[in-house]
């Protein structure tokens, strides 16, 4: 969130004052109409002097840097006031022989005081989180990770193909995330581009401005509309902007940017041609606010993301023509860009017409397209449903991905639906194969999401079939068979699934006196293997390597309701809890007097799924 504090002052001294936030979505809150005000006064102003009030004029950015023993890591700015990311992918052994090695920040090749940093490993399903703190010398200028959480304290946690990301605070800039990728040298494909979901705001907005690096800013608008004249008489000028007048125009989207791209798509925006802006000078689709879009190409789907498609899916659907489909209406194809993106390869762009489309299979272009490639569609042309005579920009992007040949898949799936026969849905694993049996659509995707049941909701869901699912391959991690039965699930019934925060009561655990944690944490010399050992059912427990996460998961499960967390710098830290779990109460009572951790009701929002079927 942004908050402007704008000043004009007369030469009476009297001054016009607003104060204003700007949240991420593009919400205005604060005193809208002085703003407006103020704007107006300083755009005449401007206007009547022939000249620039003020102006910003942006230094050159300064160039930050990571060195951890030998891995190097450049940042790039991702927000202001300095606010930078960064990624990197590195083999296992790298990294661990590395993370015995100070880590220190560099600005123009200058060290940069580090005030915090944290490294962090997460599971695909958002479920289990490790976190380490490095401890930071002040004097020496560089963080380390601590001796007990060194290589082999690491090394337990990961394996190949698991993602980290490192956070903190360096002098005057902060990292919002720099994403360490372990390569899997024995991996499938495992595409790195992704989009965001289409943005659902309602079109509010009646102009955009378009900055795209080594052209004019252009505005999109209405120059009759009254409305927005304000916004019009700050880019006259025409050395350093384009006006583009619009009839109508709307939009929920003020502003575009090739900074909004993903980082893995810059390469697309750094050769952007002017016969690509062709979207620039139409007015836009906005009449889907309420529905999910589809990308239907054959056998592949996209809503707007899709899944991992192999090379003779995505083959055989390029003699399908494309649809585009919102809820019960089909929108017609005029033209788009069709960005095809191998792995470690440079980007190519293909401006394709409805015709081209429609004969895609006779495309040497999209024909010779291989694996682990990842294909995009942008810059979408659709016909107005209402006049189809008009041609529309369709503000959103649809994204596929080819993984490989299925002679070369070195496992198999198979989805079977089944009549009820009485049991529980079961789960057996072998080394070669897992099997699911007896289970419920709905529960088989909360279980391979590692959700609860009670934190997911189904938008879209006409049945709810039993199935038999086999997976068949060996080699292959158990968070990664679950992940391929689940882009399987995908493919075959056409769903999404979106981790998102929804308001519904529930419980949170908080830290509330760390040192009384630390003081309290049972202590056996010999504690047990197991993670959770169990006396009697209502009555005690010991839960070995628990962290405060792990500890409102088990709470969840056992009392069947919603229990978050509220986050606390030591949220990665693991301890050792004796419970006594006679009643729910009780248990509330031990962990705030025993163990400083609070147990309140809320009604904020909580962690959950949507999960979106197509019609």
């Amino acid at each position: 969130e942004l908050t402007l504090y704008l000043r004009i002052e007369e030469e009476s001294g009297r001054s016009w004052l607003a104060i204003v936030s700007v949240t991420k979505d593009g919400s205005v809150y604060g005193d809208r109409e002085a703003v407006r005000g103020l704007l107006r006064e300083v755009a005449s102003l401007q206007w009547s002097l022939g000249a620039d009030i003020w102006e910003f004029r942006r230094d050159d950015q300064p160039r930050y840097e990571l060195l951890w023993g030998e891995i190097r890591t450049e940042l790039e700015k991702y927000a202001n006031p300095n606010v930078y990311t960064g990624s990197i992918e590195v083999d296992l052994e790298t990294f661990l022989q590395n993370t015995r090695q100070p880590l220190t920040a560099f600005r123009d090749g200058q060290p940069v005081p580090i005030e915090f940093l944290e490294l962090n490993r997460f599971h695909f399903s958002r479920k289990e989180t490790y976190t380490w703190r490095l401890q930071v010398d002040t004097v020496a200028g560089f963080a380390i990770l601590p001796e007990k959480t060194g290589e082999m304290a690491i090394a337990d946690k990961l394996k190949a193909g698991d993602d980290l990301s490192l956070f903190g605070s360096l002098g005057e800039i902060q990292l919002n995330t720099v994403h360490i990728r372990i390569k899997d040298p024995n991996g499938l494909f495992e595409p790195q581009i992704a989009i965001s979901h289409h943005n659902q705001n309602p079109a509010d907005f009646g102009f955009q401005v378009i900055s795209r690096e080594g052209y004019k800013t252009r505005l999109k608008i209405d120059t009759t509309d009254t409305s927005t004249r304000h916004i019009l008489d700050m880019y006259r000028d025409q050395d350093r902007f384009e006006i583009i007048h619009v009839p109508g125009f709307k939009t929920n989207n003020r502003l575009v940017s090739a900074k909004q791209k993903d980082p893995l798509l810059n390469v697309i925006a750094s050769e952007e041609r002017e016969d690509w802006f062709y979207t620039d000078f139409l007015p836009e689709f906005t009449d889907y606010q309420d529905e999910v879009p589809h990308l239907i190409w054959g056998n592949i789907y996209a809503m707007p993301s899709g899944d991992v498609y192999s090379l003779e899916d995505y083959r055989a659907s390029l003699a399908k023509e494309p649809r585009m489909t919102l809820g019960d209406r089909e929108l017609e194809f005029r033209r788009c860009l069709v960005v095809v993106v191998p792995e470690g390869e440079k980007a190519r762009v293909l401006d394709l017409s409805a015709d081209d489309l429609r004969r895609a299979d006779q495309l040497s272009a999209l024909q010779e397209v291989g694996p682990r490639t990842s294909v995009l569609l942008t810059s979408i042309l659709i016909a107005d449903p209402a006049d189809p005579a008009r041609t529309l920009h369709y503000p959103g992007e649809f994204l596929f991905h080819i993984g490989h040949s299925e002679a070369d898949a070195p496992y198999r799936i198979t989805i079977e639906e089944v009549e009820p026969t009485g049991a529980e849905p079961g789960r057996e694993s072998l080394e070669t194969q897992e099997l699911f049996t007896q289970y419920p659509l709905t529960e088989l995707i909360a279980h391979l999401n590692m959700r609860a049941s009670n934190r997911v909701e189904y938008h879209g869901l006409s049945a709810d079939p039993l199935l038999r699912v086999r997976f068949e391959g060996g080699g292959i991690s158990p968070d990664r068979v679950q992940e391929l039965i689940l882009l399987a699930l995908q493919q075959r019934y056409h769903f999404t699934c979106e981790f998102t925060r929804l308001p519904r009561d529930h419980w949170v655990v908080q830290v509330d006196n760390i040192k009384k944690l630390r003081e309290a944490e049972y202590k056996n010399e010999d504690p047990p293997e197991e993670k959770v050992q169990v006396f009697e059912h209502d009555g005690y427990h010991i839960l070995s390597d628990f962290t405060i996460a792990d500890l409102a998961r088990f709470l969840e499960e056992r009392y069947e309701v919603i229990f978050d967390t509220r986050p606390y710098y030591m949220h990665g830290e693991s301890f050792i809890f004796g419970l006594n779990f006679a009643s729910f109460e009780e248990v509330k009572l031990q962990l705030k007097e025993e163990y400083g951790i609070g147990i309140t009701d809320s009604n904020w929002l909580w962690d959950g799924m949507i999960v979106r079927f197509s019609d």
